[in-house]
């Protein structure tokens, strides 16, 4: 029998089954009785994170904390790393949509982990230490931005638990996307660097530090250079802490440790900012004013206008505003400076 021919047998096969079958009626019982549950928020251009010609004054009207977290690409609808336009700028979509793939990589609204444990590595508390770079394009980062940031942690004397803990050093996490993303969707790798090295996506740093942690022992700490290259959004910061506590690592746990927040000849000026997760929580929770939150919001407002002459002047949503700051120095391609 051919190929044709055995198609066409399968197809009267099918068609006399729905017929006995009454799969029709089956299927309108089954829409009638478990209707489609209605969506859980209909996406606004606020969702697509980047501002368009044909929507700025959505975007310059938003408040800066109420913005909703992460990126949506606008075709596919999931969280992204980050979205690049089309069609005269009229649209922006994921790498995926761009190049008319299908969105292999998707993540539930709910976060999901395995339970795994390492066998304990001493019977003393630890503290386990992650450092985090990131760019946004997924170019190269020289292993100097991160042996700069451990040596930070090693010399530092008022480095959290240097004297009373023993420091594990968890591993180099590398965040492959805009810092308007959530940490999650960061599931690639950086391109690899001249000694041939590249790091973890950043969104395997939860499910490692699960790994060591022992509840009520041990604490977490996460290292960076500042603010802005972690993310420029507190509804990610929150999200990020509230992944934490999804897989009952409670925030007073985790402590997060910026190498400073001012650039000089593009390089971070020593002058570190060391925050509880639970601190962390209540300052934003509360829209405290602070330098480091100003510096995310001027981040922010530079990559949510990128056709906006004068992207990095955050004044708007600034006061007291240094102009003669630079834009490579909040660019967001500038993640990580020693």
């Amino acid at each position: 029998m051919s190929g044709f021919a055995k198609k066409q047998e399968n197809a009267k096969f099918f068609s006399k089954c729905v017929d006995d079958l009454h799969i029709t009626n089956i299927c309108e019982k089954i829409d009638a009785e478990f209707p489609d549950p209605e969506p859980d928020y209909i996406p606004t251009p606020l969702n697509f994170g980047i501002s368009l010609p044909n929507n700025i004054d959505i975007f310059q009207s938003a408040d800066w904390w109420d913005l909703p977290p992460g990126i949506m690409c606008s075709n596919c609808y999931n969280q992204v790393p980050n979205t690049y336009p089309i069609q005269q700028q009229s649209e922006r979509v994921c790498l995926s949509c761009k190049r008319e793939n299908f969105p292999l990589k998707t993540r539930s609204n709910e976060f999901r982990m395995k339970k795994m444990r390492f066998p304990p590595i001493t019977n003393l508390a630890v503290n386990h230490i992650a450092v985090i770079g990131r760019q946004s394009r997924g170019k190269c980062l020289k292993s100097d931005c991160f042996h700069a940031l451990v040596k930070f942690t090693r010399c530092w004397q008022n480095f959290p638990h240097r004297n009373t803990m023993t420091q594990n050093l968890v591993g180099y996490f590398g965040g492959h996307g805009s810092a308007l993303a959530l940490h999650s969707t960061m599931t690639r790798h950086l391109i690899k660097n001249s000694k041939k090295e590249t790091y973890e996506p950043f969104s395997y740093i939860l499910p490692r530090l699960n790994c060591y942690y022992r509840p009520g022992i041990d604490k977490i700490t996460i290292v960076f250079y500042t603010f802005s290259a972690l993310t420029v959004k507190p509804s990610n910061l929150i999200s990020f802490i509230l992944d934490f506590v999804e897989i009952k690592i409670p925030p007073k746990d985790v402590i997060f440790v910026a190498y400073g927040d001012a650039f000089s000849n593009s390089s971070t000026i020593f002058s570190p900012i060391v925050l509880n997760g639970d601190k962390l929580l209540t300052t934003l929770i509360n829209r405290e004013s602070t330098a480091w939150l100003d510096s995310m919001k001027w981040g922010c407002y530079a990559r949510m206008f990128p056709t906006t002459p004068g992207r990095n002047r955050g004044n708007n949503w600034l006061q007291n505003a240094n102009n003669e700051i630079s834009f490579e120095e909040y660019d967001e391609e500038i993640a990580m400076e020693d």
